[in-house]
């Protein structure tokens, strides 16, 4: 049974808006500010960047149900082709929520160590010398743990992102497969055109000597 493509590339479409639009929002919850301007254009670019992606999972997806299933219409295949879809765009989709993440995480680490080297100055004696005693030892250690509690807490929070990022996205495909596949009738894969082999009682007979 070959593919329809059509019907490929509106699940594919479908599905990588709408994991976009949910990678998007999580990116302005919690990323870095830097890139968190234009969130509708950042949303048609990442969305159409990953386009392709969802395409090869949607295509991968079918292809495997067709080899597990042939050409069975029953419940139970039509239901694993649904699994397989959900499974395989979600897994992208994790994967790009998890770049987001990482990503933002080393900006904001950057930017973090950044602010701690400026309001961890030297404290300078009357002769102009750095101190070197007790107190700045204190400041310095504090500032260290201040920065590592800092690291921590945005480490959690990506964390805490993508694990309910992770979450939503797997309901959200799901329900966008069963209404796609109720939408489009079920009909994934393009019916095989059956050649039509004449019988012998439909061959022509020759014409008989008298």
């Amino acid at each position: 049974m070959p593919l329809s493509w059509v019907r490929i590339a509106v699940f594919s479409v479908v599905i990588a808006y709408a994991d976009g639009f949910l990678a998007t929002s999580l990116h302005g919850a919690v990323g870095a500010i830097q890139r968190t301007q234009n969130p509708f254009d950042y949303w048609k670019r990442t969305s159409t960047l990953m386009l392709p992606f969802y395409a090869l999972a949607v295509i991968g997806a079918l292809q495997i149900a067709r080899w597990w299933f042939g050409r069975n219409r029953k419940p139970f295949a039509k239901l694993a082709a649904a699994v397989l879809l959900v499974a395989m765009t979600a897994a992208v989709g994790i994967v790009q929520i998890t770049g987001n993440s990482i990503k933002d995480y080393r900006i904001q680490v950057e930017q973090l160590s950044s602010t701690h080297a400026m309001q961890d100055t030297p404290m300078l004696s009357s002769t102009g010398l750095a101190r070197t005693d007790s107190p700045l030892e204190t400041g310095t250690a504090a500032a260290c743990n201040n920065l590592c509690a800092a690291e921590h807490h945005t480490r959690a929070v990506h964390v805490k992102a993508v694990r309910l990022g992770t979450f939503v996205l797997l309901i959200m495909n799901a329900v966008l497969v069963a209404f796609l596949m109720v939408l489009l009738g079920d009909r994934l894969w393009r019916p095989t055109p059956v050649t039509h082999r004449p019988t012998m009682t439909e061959v022509p007979t020759l014409g008989r000597r008298g």
